[in-house]
């Protein structure tokens, strides 16, 4: 609202990501929820004027053709100044990305596609239809099932997380998620059910639990959150960091580490095959056996649900495939989310006609 409250009719112009991504309220309160597309379009649509509208889901275009959604902003950026919006000259702009310095070739490419966007956008989408995804964008040694890929909101959303378990731990394990995946929306076309909601929810909700942020997963997003172009400029990068470990010895603050720790978080990137074994330092943790064993739980009763989903239940089955939902926060915040979604997981398991037995009992 507040935003909206400097929009007038006929003289701004909205360039807006159409891209769902979360408020903060949405990633702490589980009973928050994207309003409809339909709606926010047709609500921005009277305010400004439809010709002075346009929306675009930059987050997927820019991951398809420039392998990253860091770039959507910059993307934007474009389609504004080729709609006429901003007071600037081009190579102005482009001067002002070169002299940051950051990812310059990406963020130029970024800019100028956002341009094309508006220009010819027929010839954009057809460039973006044809970069490689599905099997080639998940790796090599894992192939997406036809059975997935003929869903197209639903291959986009399994080919990333795809792609970034086998990233996260390995290849074996993303084909896990993959087959789980391709089990739901079997079921969906069994029940002959024309939504894929069931299996889109599973899909999200999976890889959730699955990449829960460990040591070995904070050491790799912080890596990764690092450009090589940055760090070859002698960038020097300070992190703020509360371990868990100190954190247990009664050291309730952050600690700063500077640019040296990047070779412990290389230490533990490439130690992930540890995570889970008996030869995990960090995997003893109450957390971290919840957070094993609450992945292993939901892809059971997922795998339960299957067998006996149909057109009369299947909105009960959705319900149970989003309750991940409800499990926010890390450590002990996300421990005390578990007794909600311990109940709520009995209740929807018995109407569902399944035992509801489990790892959450224990915290409900």
């Amino acid at each position: 609202p507040g935003n909206l409250d400097t929009v007038e009719h006929g003289r701004t112009v909205a360039v807006v990501s159409s891209s769902p991504v979360p408020t903060a309220d949405m990633l702490t309160q589980a009973d928050r929820s994207l309003p409809p597309r339909e709606h926010v379009e047709a609500s921005l649509s009277t305010l400004v004027g439809p010709e002075r509208c346009f929306l675009v889901d930059s987050a997927t275009i820019a991951e398809r053709l420039l392998g990253s959604t860091l770039f959507a902003n910059v993307f934007l950026l474009g389609v504004a100044f080729q709609v006429g919006a901003l007071p600037l000259p081009a190579d102005s702009i482009e001067r002002a990305i070169v002299l940051n310095g950051i990812a310059v070739q990406k963020n130029l490419d970024a800019f100028r596609w956002g341009r094309a966007w508006i220009a010819d956008r027929e010839r954009v989408l057809e460039v973006v239809d044809r970069q490689p995804h599905h099997a080639d964008v998940a790796g090599p040694s894992l192939v997406l099932p036809e059975t997935i890929r003929r869903v197209a909101r639903l291959s986009h959303v399994v080919e990333f997380r795809a792609k970034d378990l086998a990233d996260y731990q390995n290849p074996s394990y993303a084909q896990r998620y993959v087959e789980v995946v391709e089990l739901a929306v079997r079921a969906e076309d069994r029940a002959l059910l024309e939504s894929h909601e069931f299996s889109t929810s599973v899909a999200r909700s999976l890889y959730k639990l699955m990449a829960y942020k460990d040591e070995y997963e904070v050491a790799r997003l912080h890596l990764a959150s690092l450009p090589e172009e940055a760090r070859q400029r002698g960038v020097r990068v300070f992190w703020h960091l509360e371990p868990p470990i100190l954190k247990s010895m009664g050291l309730d603050r952050k600690i700063e580490v500077g640019p040296w720790f990047r070779y412990v978080f290389m230490m533990l990137r490439a130690a992930r095959s540890l995570r889970g074994t008996a030869l995990d330092p960090f995997g003893r943790t109450n957390v971290r056996r919840t957070e094993r064993r609450l992945a292993a739980e939901y892809e059971t009763d997922i795998r339960r649900v299957t067998n006996v989903i149909t057109a009369a239940n299947h909105a009960v089955a959705c319900d149970l495939a989003r309750l991940p939902d409800v499990v926010r926060g890390y450590e002990e915040v996300k421990m005390r989310s578990l007794a909600e979604y311990g109940v709520r997981r009995r209740e929807l398991l018995g109407e569902l006609g399944l035992a509801g037995d489990g790892v959450t009992s224990a915290h409900s």
